[in-house]
C-alpha cells in the first residue's frame, strides 16, 4: 500500500511539474522571438550583400540547398552558392569599373540626350 501511495504522490508531483512547464511555455511569446530572429538575420544578410560577403550570404543555405538564378540555372550546395555570390561580386565590380571608365555611362544603357525646350 505504501508503494501505491508513493506512486500516486509521484504521479501528482510529475503532473504538476508538467502542467507548470506547459503554462510557462504557452505564456512565452515565441512569435516575438521569431520576429526578432528574422529581423537580425535580414539585417546581417543586407549588410553582407552590401559588402559582398559571400560566406555570410551563403551560410543561411543548407549544405545541399538548390539556388535557382533568375535565368533558371540551378546551383547545387552551399559551397557552390557561395562561389556564385563571390563571382557575382567580381562581375559587379567589373561593371562599375567599366561604368567609370566610360565617363559614367555603360554602353548598353546609353541613350541619346535630348535638350529640354
Amino acid at each position: 500500500m505504501y508503494m501505491v501511495k508513493l506512486g500516486v504522490a509521484f504521479g501528482l508531483l510529475l503532473s504538476t511539474a508538467v502542467n507548470s512547464l506547459a503554462s510557462e511555455q504557452t505564456s512565452h511569446d515565441f512569435m516575438a522571438d521569431a520576429k526578432s530572429a528574422m529581423r537580425r538575420a535580414n539585417s546581417e544578410w543586407s549588410i553582407a550583400m552590401r559588402k559582398g560577403d559571400a560566406e555570410t550570404i551563403a551560410k543561411v543555405y543548407a549544405s545541399d540547398a538548390v539556388f535557382v538564378t533568375v535565368d533558371g540555372v540551378s546551383i547545387l550546395g552551399r559551397a557552390a552558392i557561395e562561389d556564385f555570390y563571390r563571382s557575382r561580386r567580381k562581375e559587379s565590380l567589373a561593371e562599375v569599373k567599366d561604368w567609370y571608365s566610360n565617363g559614367g555611362s555603360v554602353p548598353w544603357l546609353r541613350a541619346p540626350r535630348t535638350e529640354a525646350k
